[in-house]
């Protein structure tokens, strides 16, 4: 299946390996590694992007909801430039 593109935006709520939340939430789902990563992230501000496929968005919703991991997800995008845009994100 072909991967379309989706942007999550998100904020941490304390200090955390984003990097490595993202790989332990990739391995849960059975993911390829590919297939959620960090796009970009600002330590002052706890807001970052993360990349996803059209896919695994519900499934990565319902696992950092449910997960120990201190992510709140502001939205959804399409576009990196869209979702900077939508979310005051420099």
């Amino acid at each position: 299946m072909k991967c379309r593109r989706r942007y999550v935006v998100f904020e941490v709520e304390s200090d955390l390996n984003i990097s490595g939340a993202a790989a332990a939430i990739c391995k849960e789902l059975r993911a390829d590694p590919g297939s959620i990563r960090l796009i970009a992230y600002d330590a002052e501000s706890g807001r970052g992007i993360l990349f996803c496929c059209h896919y695994l968005l519900d499934d990565l919703r319902k696992k950092i909801a449910e997960s120990r991991f201190p992510i709140k997800i502001l939205g959804v995008s399409g576009t990196i430039r869209a979702a900077k845009r939508k979310f005051g994100l420099s």
